[in-house]
């Protein structure tokens, strides 16, 4: 059996202040593996397990021996369907809606940021808005010329800690399109909504750049369909050096989203970044990620499985009639998922 906990496992000094820290552990190691994005987050949860349960841990081979059981800690740094991301921003359509979209008083600017996040505290929306408005003011030459886009999509509305951060952002947004707001044309563009994949797909195409500024994050899969959608490769990435993601992406802008001034410069280079330099960024990021995909990150999981205990064949046999399930489920749902499937099975062969 196998388990994948997609947000950061937090270090020791955090974890033990957990008052089920010892019942979530002894569940989590009823697994036979036990996946995370990251090596590190790997490192944090065995150290908790041997301080917390005095369980036998092997650092080196992710391994934890604890009440007669043995669970493997491994990394899977998940991912996007590429293919998918890019083909939503090709076409006649996607080309159609990015004209509505540059037609539209308030996206009348030379330069447009994108920012795509839920609402939520972790995401640094308000240090990245910050960022924006101390460029703004050290730069006033772009005052005018950039205009930023920032879709937040609602999350958990009823917490009331959720509320006040949405109030926060709408509060700065405000600020900023007071201070440097032209006419009809503000430089925040801010959407409170969901919105569909075609639809966000051509948002990534339009922008300069995005902008990743997540305090805290397992991956942030918004910092890859970017780079997938970015099919002209003029954009430019800057990724929170605290998302999970920013491991994988050499070639993104790496920043620290509690340095507000040092974003401010981060997003300069970004603007003044000659149009071969982002060229040669984006298309390194594209080849990483069209390789580095969803598909090859299930088949990573299932042969991890299926192998972790050599020999034992339950194991083995247990796995790959999970993974036929899914498989079967996917060919009776229709043409994409047969599609997804087939590529599952080719990666699984190679």
């Amino acid at each position: 059996m196998m388990y994948f906990w997609h947000i950061p496992w937090p270090l020791w000094e955090i974890y033990r202040a957990c008052p089920w820290r010892r019942e979530l552990l002894e569940g989590l190691l009823g697994n036979d593996l036990l996946g995370f994005h990251l090596e590190q987050y790997c490192r944090n949860f065995l150290e908790c397990a041997e301080r917390v349960l005095g369980a036998q841990v092997d650092t080196t081979a992710g391994r934890v021996e604890y009440a007669g059981h043995i669970t493997w800690v491994q990394p899977f740094p998940i991912s996007i369907d590429y293919d998918a991301w890019e083909q939503l921003a090709q076409g006649q359509r996607a080309a159609q809606r990015m004209a509505r979209l540059r037609s539209q008083p308030d996206l009348a600017f030379p330069l447009l940021g994108l920012g795509v996040d839920r609402l939520d505290y972790t995401k640094g929306i308000v240090s990245r808005l910050e960022a924006i408005e101390r460029f703004l003011e050290k730069y006033p030459a772009y005052q005018g010329r950039l205009g930023f886009i920032q879709i937040a999509v609602p999350s958990r509305t009823q917490i009331e800690d959720y509320r006040r951060v949405k109030e926060h952002v709408e509060e700065v947004v405000a600020r900023i399109n007071s201070r440097f707001g032209r006419g009809a044309a503000h430089p925040i563009h801010y959407r409170y909504a969901q919105v569909e994949p075609a639809d966000l797909a051509v948002y990534y195409r339009i922008a300069d750049f995005a902008m990743v500024t997540s305090l805290h994050d397992g991956m942030n899969l918004v910092a890859k369909e970017f780079i997938a959608a970015q099919i002209e490769r003029r954009g430019v990435l800057l990724c929170s050096e605290f998302a999970g993601a920013a491991e994988e992406l050499s070639n993104a802008l790496l920043i620290n989203p509690y340095d507000t001034e040092g974003v401010a410069e981060t997003l300069r280079q970004a603007l003044e970044m000659s149009p071969e330099e982002k060229a040669y960024r984006m298309a390194r990021l594209q080849e990483y990620l069209a390789e580095h995909n969803i598909y090859k990150w299930l088949v990573d999981v299932f042969t991890t499985l299926a192998r972790l205990r050599e020999g034992n064949e339950s194991t083995a046999l247990s796995a790959w009639k999970y993974l036929g399930t899914v498989l079967q489920r996917c060919l009776a749902t229709g043409n994409d998922l047969m599609h997804m499937s087939s590529k599952i099975l080719r990666l699984g062969e190679e």
